[in-house]
């Protein structure tokens, strides 16, 4: 059964498309003269109906875009401060993209293949050698580009696990890893629970120790975990690892022979705050001599969040000494083929080096400005939140003190608070969401123009009684 569904039954409901035999009235048809039980339609596989999970989900969604908040046009509209989007260099962008970019017949065709093309490769080995400081000069055949990131997660569990293998994730972490790992791959996420201690010491290899002995060690279930994923900076609470807590992650996935995989998908979002301790580490940068087999290091990276572009749609995987997991994603590249003219794009930005210095410069500017007054507002109401993220684009709140009474177990309660929040007109993201151990806790996104942000939080301290 998939981890991420809560319901796995097969749908009856009649497809609208459906061919219809003529009825006699109960449910029959009549085919040349003979009668016939009309089946339930549509049918679909029984690997695919694990992956449909609870509606509610979508209907939620749906209904915050078709109200969406505008200050003037719709000003009891919905807040989302739920989806990490960057919204604040959404000018920067367009207008860039709209004066520069070109679109000639090269960008028609299907290019230089599903990995990505030679120029977006070149532009990015040049940005990670600029910019993660790598240890060993990454090049572009080091590279494979797809349709974002999500794309390469799920296609890096088709190439590094088989079906019903494992991949440690800390806890709490970015609500899609199940759904990414497990839909189509079937590899399962081990959910790695730190029990109060510091996910980013160096001392937390001793909880991934340990849940990785459970999984491997249960008696007669199939499958073994096969990497770890560690997202740097981190999803959802915006700090970073240290060199050091990287390292001996990697020794212990060195000696465990099972991948280490970093997702920094926000390692340029970073901004000032004198109360984090650790700036952003790539995992790049660091010497492997002594510590891990090269070979089982990898870099995931994209242009969603850094580049205020969730909607392009480009992702890069990067591995510098192992080319079978380069060919792995690439015999499968041709499922998420990225997009000439989101390729264009990227590779335009990557190459005006006048352009990318501003951009990273100004939205670490605005992102901090916000972080800022953001943080501001919950000091004065005293609502508790992480406070060392120094990167990526959102806070983690802890509103446990606020989750309403007369339930049966507190994450019920955290959810009866995201309905109230709803309610009141503001989506942010209930830690359930985000396995997070504790319940009561919520990302919000602060990456949004200012005016929706402080209207969110206004919203969210009513409806905790603060305001």
């Amino acid at each position: 059964m998939s981890p991420t569904t809560t319901d796995d039954r097969i749908s009856t409901s009649e497809h609208p498309g459906r061919r219809h035999s003529h009825s006699n009235g109960n449910g029959n048809g009549k085919v040349n003269g003979r009668s016939q039980v009309s089946p339930p339609l549509p049918f679909i596989s029984t690997r695919v109906s694990k992956n449909i999970g609870d509606v509610a989900i979508m209907e939620r969604f749906a209904r915050i875009l078709a109200d969406q908040y505008h200050a003037e046009h719709n000003p009891e509209g919905i807040i989302n401060l739920g989806v990490a989007e960057n919204a604040l260099m959404y000018r920067e962008l367009t207008e860039f993209i709209n004066k520069t970019l070109t679109v000639d017949n090269f960008t028609c065709t299907y290019g230089s293949g599903p990995t990505g093309g030679a120029a977006l490769r070149t532009a990015l080995s040049g940005l990670f050698n600029t910019r993660f400081r790598p240890f060993t000069t990454v090049t572009p055949s080091q590279i494979v580009v797809s349709a974002g990131v999500t794309t390469l997660l799920e296609s890096l569990a088709w190439t590094l696990a088989d079906p019903e293998d494992g991949i440690l994730v800390g806890r709490p972490f970015y609500s899609a890893f199940p759904n990414d790992f497990y839909a189509r791959a079937r590899v399962h996420t081990v959910a790695v629970g730190f029990h109060g201690s510091d996910p980013f010491a160096e001392s937390c290899v001793g909880y991934y120790e340990r849940a990785l002995q459970e999984w491997n060690g249960r008696p007669l279930v199939p499958g073994k975990v096969r990497a770890l994923v560690v997202v740097n900076p981190h999803n959802p609470l915006g700090e970073c690892y240290s060199p050091e807590a990287l390292k001996e992650i990697m020794r212990f996935c060195h000696r465990e022979r099972i991948h280490f995989v970093c997702d920094e998908i926000y390692a340029l979002s970073a901004y000032d705050n004198p109360r984090a301790e650790k700036s952003f580490t790539s995992a790049l940068s660091i010497d492997t001599h002594g510590i891990i087999d090269p070979a089982l290091v990898h870099v995931l990276y994209g242009m969603s969040k850094d580049f205020s572009a969730n909607g392009f749609r480009l992702g890069a995987f990067v591995s510098q000494s192992n080319p079978s997991v380069l060919q792995g994603l690439g015999s499968i590249s041709h499922f998420g083929w990225p997009s000439g003219l989101a390729e264009a794009a990227w590779t335009a930005i990557l190459s005006d080096a006048a352009f990318l210095d501003s951009w990273i410069t100004t939205n670490s500017q605005r992102l901090g400005e916000n972080y800022t007054r953001a943080t501001a507002i919950l000091d004065s109401h005293g609502i508790k939140y992480h406070c060392k993220g120094n990167a990526a684009l959102f806070l983690w709140l802890d509103l446990s003190p606020f989750l309403p009474a007369g339930y049966a177990d507190a994450v019920t309660a955290e959810r009866e608070l995201a309905r109230r929040l709803l309610e009141a007109g503001v989506f942010i993201a209930g830690g359930d969401e985000f396995r997070a151990e504790t319940p009561g806790c919520f990302r919000v996104v602060f990456s949004m123009p200012w005016d929706w942000v402080q209207e969110g939080l206004n919203r969210v301290l009513a409806v905790c009684g603060v305001l």
